[in-house]
Parts: structure tokens; C-alpha cells; sequence
């Protein structure tokens, strides 16, 4: 039995990851950029993967309000970009670079962690 794929793209978010990079100055980034939907996600609404520079939804934002997508999207991204900002050293997820170093696509009040 062959197996099914559990992330499927989405252009359209994909796209606006790219041009929020390429406001951002972050070229490479934006050239390797991808969003996709995974239906294994059950718990967490989204998450990011570096080096890949992906990032995957939780299928059920779909369900939810626009918001909440689009305030889960720039919070992925914002993971990127502070990774992207600082020179691939490790760092922590919602360490100080992420916290006080403008994570980028403009999250107005964004706290490190979800409410």
C-alpha cells in the first residue's frame, strides 16, 4: 500500500511568505519559503522547519476565524525570520531574538507563546 502524503502546498500562502521575505530583505528565504496544510497535525496550530524554511498549518485553522490563521502564519514566519536574521546560530524558539527582534511580518502584540 503506497503511502499518502501528509502536507499539502498552498500556493497562495506560500506566496505571501514570499513577498513578506522580500519586504523583509530576506532573499533567500523567500526563494525557498513553503506552506503547506498537514492533516497529522491534531494539537499545535502551527509550526516551522529550519533549514527546509517550511512552515505547516494545522488543517482545522480552516474552520477558524481568518485571524487566527493569519496570526498563526506570521508567527511561523516570524520563527524564520529571526533564524534567517541571526546567522543560523542556534537559538531558542522564543528566545531573545525572536522576543525583542522585530519578528518581522508585524504581529501587533505578539506574545512568545499562544493564549
Amino acid at each position: 500500500m503506497p503511502k499518502t502524503k501528509p502536507a499539502t502546498d498552498d500556493g497562495g500562502l506560500t506566496a505571501w511568505c514570499y513577498e513578506a521575505s522580500k519586504t523583509l530583505g530576506l532573499n533567500e528565504l523567500a526563494r525557498k519559503v513553503r506552506v503547506s496544510w498537514n492533516s497529522r497535525m491534531q494539537t499545535t496550530a502551527g509550526r516551522a522547519w529550519w533549514p527546509d524554511r517550511t512552515i505547516e498549518l494545522n488543517p482545522k485553522l480552516k474552520e477558524c476565524e481568518p485571524e487566527e490563521l493569519w496570526r498563526t502564519l506570521k508567527h511561523a514566519l516570524a520563527h524564520l525570520v529571526a533564524y534567517a536574521r541571526s546567522a543560523r546560530r542556534r537559538r531558542e524558539p522564543h528566545g531573545p531574538e525572536w522576543q525583542a527582534g522585530d519578528p518581522g511580518p508585524g504581529i501587533p502584540g505578539e506574545q512568545p507563546c499562544h493564549p
